[in-house]
């Protein structure tokens, strides 16, 4: 289990060490708060080691309009699949 305190998911927790041992060479993102949880593990520096797409109809925030704005700005450095094209 990661236990976390900050937006960024790698800061100050154990995840980065956690994804070396189980050799993971993907991420798929998702959750809540677009504009700031998911938007900032995407965009780390530790998560740039990785293939990272945010899963887009699997994250959500306070507004849609918001919502929207992130993932706009997430779409030029991250792909943004829907959770079935993940599959």
């Amino acid at each position: 289990m990661v236990v976390k305190s900050f937006a960024d998911s790698f800061h100050r927790t154990r995840l980065e060490q956690t994804l070396a041992g189980l050799g993971v060479a993907e991420l798929l993102l998702c959750g809540m708060m677009t504009q700031n949880c998911v938007t900032h593990t995407a965009l780390s520096k530790a998560a740039e080691k990785y293939t990272v797409s945010v899963l887009a109809d699997c994250c959500t925030t306070v507004s849609q309009i918001l919502h929207l704005i992130a993932l706009n700005a997430l779409s030029t450095r991250v792909a943004l699949p829907t959770a079935a094209d993940a599959m």
